[in-house]
């Protein structure tokens, strides 16, 4: 082979050679199993559930999850608005018929005002399927955090 000849076919080869590369090189970041970085108070949490959760249900979430916080007062609206609903309301007001007929709460107890302030106090987080976010209340205890966020994630890959 002559000196141009063999110049040629190496630029032949090497132009197809150069662009697999790129092509590879520009792939591998998404390639590198890199976890994705969750922003907020509790970006820990999340970062840490995932994985584990993952791994455990054998699926993968197809985005990572969307995690919100709110104020005590913005999950009693939440709560408010679910108790508010003409279906939730006719089974909830029958539950209650039922419940004080067979004197397992008093008859003077407002139960939908008592849940919602007892869910208002107790709620730590929670995931909103119209949403699709996970909720979480500003200032709960990292302790707890923790546990509720592994498990509204799981409502979250089923979803």
């Amino acid at each position: 082979m002559t000196l141009n000849r063999t110049l040629a076919f190496v630029s032949d080869v090497s132009r197809p050679a150069f662009i697999g590369a790129l092509a590879i090189v520009a792939m591998v970041p998404a390639c590198s199993g890199k976890k994705p970085k969750y922003e907020g108070p509790y970006a820990t949490q999340v970062g840490q559930a995932v994985p584990m959760i993952e791994s455990a249900i054998g699926l993968k979430f197809k985005t990572p999850p969307k995690v919100e916080t709110r104020s005590k007062a913005q999950v009693r609206e939440f709560v408010t608005r679910q108790f508010k609903d003409a279906k939730a309301m006719r089974e909830f007001a029958g539950q209650e018929r039922a419940y004080k007929r067979l004197g397992l709460i008093p008859d003077t107890l407002k139960l939908q005002q008592f849940l919602i302030g007892l869910l208002e106090e107790q709620i730590v987080g929670f995931y909103d399927p119209g949403t699709k976010v996970l909720y979480l209340v500003d200032g709960s205890a990292k302790d707890q955090v923790g546990i509720i966020v592994t498990h509204e994630l799981v409502h979250s890959l089923q979803d």
